[in-house]
């Protein structure tokens, strides 16, 4: 039989896709041998063709992606106007234990985190994208509405029932679930409306998705904080209600006019099998090994293609049962999920903003002014607001690193890749680290100006003023301009096309491990006689003594060793690209000088 025809669905169609990512893995089963016949090789799957989409469908028009932005920022302002004031919520609205809230605060944040990798799955294999984030627009809007509606039953003074309690906790639940499954396919689906476009303009978009994120953010925790603190919970929530219900309006207005990806098929389901058969056949090879048996299911064609993973046994030409497509798509989110591994320190240092930088704060001074004695009655600087900081440096940053740097380097011949980006963002996560150090370290020798501070009615001695921390909240909002919108469009144009929203799945799910591994990394420290860090069972809260500058140190030593990690994984994955595009071209001009050579065994 002809290699022309061997394997028939194993040929690409060059042209057919819009974007050849950086570690997909180049096929050379059909197209590269084309010339070259064999009469031994059969299959029982010959004729089978996998379908071939015949014209990329292109978005001309701006207005989809503006309606996913707006819907983007309007989802965020009702996320994080929940999770600003969630714990004041609970304790003084809803008659929660302290301990409780803070369980429910953990269990609200980590389930929409986990939720996604679910909402990923959904997405890619049953629903389709645009389903899935309009159905968990449906399902956000009934979480918002019943946490809205507790506030009818609470009535603000402590006499909510057990059956209340269960309501706000199933409607934090619920609003987890719709958020977690929104989060997953929203990327991805902003993505689809860019088919057929270059790198730059998926640049553009990602770096517009991460502003867009973080301005919900910034009204989240600035406007619906004020509303929730200054007047009450009730007018809050309510402000929240109309933002969820007014993104899902602007989301369907675009219905008609949206690129959609219909559901591609059981992703999880496909790498399982992949992966078994792969490692059955390994097995299976190990065992011919032992009886002296020959373990080429083609020994002609592996060894003119010799096999590249110990995936490839799947592969039919090698005599499995899978297209070559659908391996190396396997094989392309086991690469990435090893970045995303490495990442996870990176979310550890960003996850210090909502925990220890918020412990430091608190233990300095706060006040404009100083009395002798106390800081008491004078202008403060809350020390949750600090990482307003953070958020005006990403709104700021983002369209100046578009609009001007980034444009300036292209045209200069010095464009950064996504792993540059994220190089850099991995730097300043560094030195944001060692900032922190430094700043603790200077409040700790400063014990000759510290003061005795109240916030909320709990007192604290307070060494330093609270400015000094500003500059590590900067390098973290710096980082994220980096890191941060560097891998959330390393997710998605890395993805295999039938993946790619359970891959953004995968994204948050590291990014919860992060949040996970930095509580343990700090109960740790806690541990012994001459612990680095309060203990989380630790009662005095008035003083923060101890070497907590040590713990800082320590995540920018463990950041900076990733840091290192990653560079050299990130160079193997660029000269693999690198050789594998030279060695193509080799042995297409091989094939072509002898039209009618055969393969010797």
């Amino acid at each position: 039989m002809s290699l022309r025809t061997f394997p028939p669905e194993m040929s690409s169609t060059p042209g057919t896709d819009e974007k050849t990512p950086l570690m997909r893995s180049i096929s050379t089963s059909s197209g590269v041998l084309n010339g070259g016949t064999v009469s031994h090789l059969q299959h029982p799957t010959e004729g089978l063709q996998r379908p071939q989409p015949t014209q990329i469908q292109t978005q001309s028009s701006f207005f989809p992606l503006a309606c996913v932005l707006t819907t983007v920022v309007l989802e965020r302002v009702a996320y994080y106007g929940i999770l600003a004031n969630l714990l004041i919520f609970l304790m003084n609205d809803t008659d929660f234990s302290p301990s409780a809230s803070v369980v429910l605060v953990f269990v609200f944040t980590s389930m929409a985190w986990m939720m996604s990798t679910v909402g990923g799955i959904v997405g890619d294999s049953y629903s389709g994208r645009y389903n899935a984030v309009w159905g968990s627009l449906l399902i956000y809007i009934v979480g918002v509405g019943a946490i809205f509606g507790s506030t009818f039953l609470s009535k603000g003074n402590k006499n909510c029932h057990l059956g209340c309690k269960l309501f706000v906790a199933c409607a934090l639940i619920v609003v987890s679930i719709g958020e977690g499954a929104y989060k997953a396919n929203v990327a991805a689906f902003g993505g689809d409306q860019l088919r057929g476009q270059d790198d730059n303009r998926y640049r553009k978009f990602f770096n517009w998705f991460y502003w867009c994120i973080n301005l919900g953010s910034f009204l989240g925790f600035s406007l619906i904080a004020y509303v929730e603190q200054v007047f009450n919970f009730r007018w809050g929530f309510g402000c929240l209600c109309c933002c969820i219900v007014l993104a899902a309006v602007v989301f369907f207005l675009c219905k008609t006019r949206y690129i959609s990806c219909p559901p591609t098929g059981h992703v999880l389901k496909k790498m399982y099998n992949i992966i078994k058969e792969a490692k059955r056949s390994r097995k299976e090879e190990s065992t011919r090994v032992r009886n002296n048996e020959s373990i080429h299911y083609y020994p002609d064609l592996e060894e003119y293609m010799p096999r590249k993973s110990w995936l490839d046994r799947a592969m039919m030409k090698y005599g499995g049962s899978f297209l070559d497509t659908d391996v190396e798509e396997v094989k392309t989110i086991l690469k990435i999920m090893v970045i995303f591994a490495i990442l996870i320190p990176y979310w550890v240092i960003y996850f210090q903003m909502n925990s220890t930088f918020l412990l430091q704060g608190i233990h300095m001074e706060i006040g404009f002014y100083q009395d002798s004695d106390a800081i008491n009655d004078h202008a403060v600087i809350p020390p949750a607001s600090l990482s307003l900081a953070d958020v005006l440096f990403v709104l700021i940053l983002i369209p100046f690193m578009d609009k001007i740097v980034y444009p300036w380097l292209d045209r200069k011949g010095w464009k950064l890749s996504v792993f540059n980006r994220i190089s850099i963002g991995m730097f300043f996560a560094v030195a944001s680290m060692i900032v922190a150090g430094g700043v603790e370290t200077a409040r700790l020798n400063d014990t000759s100006h510290c003061k005795n501070q109240s916030i909320d009615n709990v007192n604290y001695t307070a060494c330093l003023q609270i400015y000094y921390q500003i500059p590590q909240y900067a390098l973290i909002g710096i980082s994220e301009v980096f890191a941060s919108v560097g891998a959330l469009e390393f997710a998605y144009k890395e993805a295999p096309k039938s993946a790619q929203s359970f891959v953004m799945g995968l994204f948050y799910f590291s990014q919860s491990l992060g949040s996970l591994l930095g509580g343990g990394l700090y109960e740790l420290c806690s541990l012994g006689k001459n612990s680095w860090t309060p203990s989380m069972t630790e009662t005095k809260k008035m003083a923060l003594k101890g070497h907590f500058n040590y713990y800082f140190f320590l995540l920018a030593g463990l950041q900076l060793v990733t840091l290192i990690v990653f560079l050299a994984v990130t160079v193997k994955y660029r000269l693999i690209q690198f050789n594998q595009k030279r060695s193509i071209p080799a042995v297409i001009r091989t094939s072509k000088a002898e039209p009618h050579s055969h393969l010797r065994t």
